[in-house]
């Protein structure tokens, strides 16, 4: 099946149906393009090609089409519908996952006190607040299943599950008193407010 339909040459995208063009729709809307305010170019699209053909152009044999306008806007709309109901299912069981108890909290602080290591898990760094001094050599280690970001002021490492990163507390980016850091990825999923308090 032939349509007519009009459309900027430019590529910006613009176009027009046969009733669009006669009802005054005839030249590029599209400001920023190169052809803004030209008319549009009249061309014939062959559903069953998928493509733009000539006036003369006919099926001699009755062929399936590839793929109409509809049945790929209609693809692309189911796979954008999967990938975000995919995003939000994932996003939502790990928001489930149990977060840390008393118990691994007390741990983390013991671990943090002995080692300067903290835990970077799914929503949460432990402990949440380390004392440490200029000179000490801190680690973030992901536990998590997912990639968090350690991220202060003038600093930000991404960390993908199992990998971890140290940084030695210097005066070039840290100041005396708290320093707060957080995961841009998770912010606002409770993975802010952390920090390191820097004594002399």
């Amino acid at each position: 099946m032939k349509e007519v339909v009009y459309i900027c040459t430019a590529g910006c995208g613009d176009s027009a149906t046969e009733e669009e063009y006669r009802g005054g729709k005839a030249v590029c809307a599209v400001s920023g393009c190169e052809k803004f305010g030209q008319p549009l170019d009249r061309k014939i699209w062959c559903s069953e090609c998928g493509g733009y053909v000539n006036d003369a152009h006919e099926h001699t044999e009755k062929s399936a089409p590839l793929l109409s306008r509809p049945m790929l806007y209609a693809g692309v709309g189911v796979g954008f519908v999967l990938i975000v109901l995919y995003l939000l299912l994932n996003g939502v069981q790990s928001y489930f996952r149990p977060r840390s108890k008393g118990n691994d909290l007390a741990a983390a602080l013991q671990v943090f006190e002995k080692t300067k290591t903290i835990e970077v898990t799914d929503y949460d760094f432990m402990p949440k607040t380390g004392a440490v001094k200029f000179g000490d050599k801190v680690t973030w280690k992901n536990l998590g299943t997912q990639a968090h970001t350690v991220t202060f002021r003038f600093l930000s490492k991404n960390l993908y599950p199992g990998e971890e990163w140290s940084w030695t507390i210097g005066r070039d980016i840290f100041t005396q008193g708290e320093n707060i850091y957080w995961c841009d990825i998770h912010r606002g999923k409770g993975m802010d407010g952390a920090s390191l308090v820097v004594a002399e």
